[in-house]
């Protein structure tokens, strides 16, 4: 899912998990995991989301932002 992403969006070193690229991953618990937002309050968090890691620094850790925030924004074709 993520590969084909990437490969649309022509960010080569994104969307696998291989030596060399960028760490970015999500870990989450598919039997809780749920949206909760909603139209009238749509900046909540999802539930059963575990970690998330960006750029291989962990950006999230057990539903809890940690502070670090090591993404850019990325247009197509970026290096």
């Amino acid at each position: 899912m993520t590969s084909a992403s990437a490969a649309r969006l022509g960010l080569a070193d994104r969307g696998r998990i291989q030596v060399g690229l960028q760490g970015d991953a999500v870990l989450f618990d598919p039997a809780t995991f749920s949206d909760t937002a909603t139209f009238e309050d749509p900046c909540q968090y999802p539930v059963g989301l575990k970690a998330v890691m960006v750029a291989g620094r962990m950006v999230l850790d057990e539903g809890r932002m940690i502070g670090e925030r090591p993404g850019r924004f990325r247009r197509p074709g970026d290096r």
